[in-house]
């Protein structure tokens, strides 16, 4: 304990700074691995977007374990290469009070990112509500689906089954998570949008196609934002995001450029909680 005497009397806030700048990185790759449980299925409701757990019918012969475990990696440049490091907070375990400060942190100020719609709808299925409750910053990609035989997330309303939405992953998101920021990296979707929507958006350009997806993902109290690199579509994203969402809720800004010197931009959309009139 001793050799942590010295860092832990030093104020709160200059321990958080340390924390926050030295040992957690802003955005951790999330991904969930192992084999499901084959006793149970797992599915979230069409219509409230919440999560059950079922047990199958016939369970008897199946022995099948859940192994599955979500795992965090920092992906980061160093010397002009793509670094990728695993993390885990348990190995600051060793005291007490930095692992409790750190974990703190690490669900307050850690943006957990998933690479798309799949891994996000299972990694939040699999994960226990009391830490789904805790995660303040997500975000996730959007990239287009070549493969016609692609087997999606299932999800129920009532007794069927059915395909899911953008509205149905918005809502899954608002029931089980209580976020600050939602993040969407968005490259051009092509016949994702045909597998996900009514066929008449179809028509639309992709600017339009863009705007539709992302503001499904709006709800009081969520700053969302949409980050993306084809400047042709800026002009129809941006004039349809403010006809669904209103102006004053909608902001454009440039973001420079990428690894690959593609210029970037964000489209951020705010849209204020009413407040209670006493």
């Amino acid at each position: 304990m001793s050799k942590f005497s010295r860092f832990l009397d030093l104020p709160a806030e200059l321990r958080y700074n340390v924390y926050y700048h030295a040992l957690l990185p802003e955005t951790l790759h999330v991904s969930l691995t192992g084999t499901e449980d084959a006793r149970y299925t797992e599915s979230f409701d069409l219509t409230t977007g919440k999560i059950t757990k079922s047990p199958l019918r016939s369970p008897r012969n199946i022995v099948d374990r859940d192994s599955r475990k979500i795992s965090f990696e920092h992906i980061f440049e160093s010397q002009n290469k793509l670094m990728i490091e695993p993390f885990s907070i348990s190995r600051f375990s060793v005291n007490r009070q930095i692992y409790g400060e750190l974990q703190h942190l690490f669900y307050q100020k850690s943006t957990w990112y998933f690479n798309n719609l799949d891994s996000l709808v299972y990694g939040l299925i699999f994960l226990p509500s009391r830490v789904r409750m805790k995660i303040r910053h997500l975000a996730f990609s959007l990239k287009p689906i070549e493969s016609p035989g692609h087997c999606f997330p299932r999800l129920k309303s009532g007794e069927r089954d059915h395909r899911w939405a953008f509205s149905s992953i918005s809502r899954l998101l608002e029931s089980n998570l209580r976020l600050h920021t939602l993040s969407i990296q968005y490259s051009k979707l092509g016949r994702f949008m045909e597998a996900v929507t009514d066929r008449e958006l179809c028509r639309l350009s992709e600017g339009q196609k863009a705007a539709c997806a992302v503001t499904e993902f709006v709800w009081p109290g969520v700053v969302t934002s949409l980050l993306y690199g084809n400047a042709e579509m800026t002009e129809d994203l941006v004039e349809s995001a403010r006809t669904i969402c209103g102006a004053s809720s909608v902001e454009w800004r440039s973001c420079g450029q990428d690894r690959y010197c593609t210029p970037l931009a964000e489209l951020v959309i705010c849209r204020r909680l009413e407040s209670s009139v006493g």
